[in-house]
């Protein structure tokens, strides 16, 4: 089934884990409005930084992007390797063909062929190591302040001390989810925000404010 593309601006990101987490902090900070889309084909819901260029490639025929959207913001994971992460973004927008593509992230490319400008975050957008689960430790320390401690005893005694720190945030902000959404333990980070507030990693935490606020002048930083 074609995406309906409705909104002025777009957010790609990585799945939807991501694309709920977008939502939710656009609802609860009251932001400018997004449309959010993750790399999809029907019988494929994996999305993935990887996919893309394709993704791009496919929408650029799609009437509603055509008519409606004027600029996307690409975001993506550091992951452990910040600037390869960025350089493989680049490439795959590059060999799309039209858009422009950012030199740095939050610059802002000018497209051709009447194809929407782009502006690549990634995250965290400091430039650090990290993923959207490191992005949310700190506001889900907040929530549960005294798991923090005998967690990081657990995932030093376990064979996770010797992982990546990307891998050693998904290990912990799963188990956080895992011991306190009483509801259903294993939710997905995509349905999290639907579950009762209790469960709610809290999104207005200071720890989000830079996301937020890229968002908030996004505005002004595409005029």
């Amino acid at each position: 089934m074609a995406i309906e593309f409705i909104k002025e601006w777009l957010i790609i990101c990585e799945g939807g884990a991501d694309k709920a987490f977008f939502a939710e902090l656009i609802r609860r900070r009251s932001l400018p409005d997004f449309q959010i889309q993750y790399p999809r084909r029907e019988g494929d819901d994996t999305g993935g930084f990887h996919k893309y260029g394709r993704f791009l490639n496919e929408i650029q025929i799609n009437e509603g992007f055509i008519q409606n959207v004027r600029a996307i913001l690409v975001t993506a994971d550091n992951d452990d390797d910040p600037a390869t992460r960025f350089t493989e973004i680049q490439e795959q927008i590059r060999n799309v063909g039209g858009y422009g593509v950012p030199d740095l992230p939050l610059q802002v490319a000018r497209s051709v062929r009447d194809l929407p400008n782009i502006v690549i975050m990634m995250m965290p957008p400091d430039g650090t190591p990290g993923n959207l689960e490191s992005v949310l430790l700190p506001a889900a320390y907040s929530k549960w302040p005294g798991l923090q401690s005998p967690l990081t005893d657990y995932i030093n005694s376990s064979p996770a001390k010797d992982w990546e720190p990307r891998k050693q945030a998904k290990a912990r902000l799963r188990s956080i989810v895992s011991a306190t959404c009483k509801q259903k333990p294993d939710t997905p980070y995509s349905l999290l925000w639907g579950r009762p507030e209790e469960y709610h990693i809290p999104v207005d935490h200071d720890s989000l404010d830079s996301i937020a606020d890229i968002l908030e002048r996004f505005g002004d930083m595409i005029a």
